[in-house]
């Protein structure tokens, strides 16, 4: 999980969790470089995963033109 997910301000984060579908647990991991929400994120036949779109929520203007590459493994963006 990455990022946030409404409208608001609050929602707006950079954070990632690591997600353990087996035991149903999370784990904090490093930050995505630019904080967003709203986003879209796609698993990578790698594993690393393509963060894209999303808002600078709160703020006026257009969606994130621009996007990363997280690496779950070393918690980098």
């Amino acid at each position: 999980m990455t990022g946030g997910g409404g409208g608001d301000t609050s929602s707006r984060l950079a954070s990632a969790e690591l997600c353990d579908p087996l035991s149903g647990k999370s784990t904090t991991t490093g930050s995505m470089i630019t904080a967003r929400g709203v986003l879209a994120a796609t698993l990578l036949v790698d594993g690393k995963v393509l963060v894209s779109a999303g808002c600078d929520c709160g703020r006026p203007g257009p969606l994130l033109a621009f996007a990363e590459i997280y690496d779950p493994s070393s918690g980098t963006g």
